[in-house]
């Protein structure tokens, strides 16, 4: 089973070209390959997969983390144009030795 990539693309486009109905039924070794062939490849489909939406989690997860914490900090910090009043000035309530 040499070049089977190959092969699987050609024989699938070929399959894309005939009508429905015009299809044969398709023979038993075919079928058995074909599900050998799944049967090998269920690891490895299942690693990529993980793997690719591993990556697009992490980067949502980390764009929420930013606009959170960035709304958490605009909550928190409140720019004021006026300067600050103390009422009372704390020198005064301390006591001095």
């Amino acid at each position: 089973m040499k070049n089977f990539d190959q092969r699987w693309q050609i024989v699938a486009e070929q399959a894309r070209l005939v009508p429905d109905a015009q299809a044969g039924p398709l023979s038993h070794e075919f079928i058995t390959r074909v599900l050998a062939r799944r049967c090998e490849t269920t690891a490895d489909a299942w690693d990529e997969l993980i793997a690719t939406l591993g990556l697009r989690a992490l980067v949502v997860t980390s764009v929420l983390c930013l606009g959170c914490g960035g709304y958490a900090f605009s909550e928190w910090y409140q720019p004021r144009l006026e300067v600050p009043v103390v009422d009372s000035s704390l020198t005064s309530d301390l006591v001095w030795p």
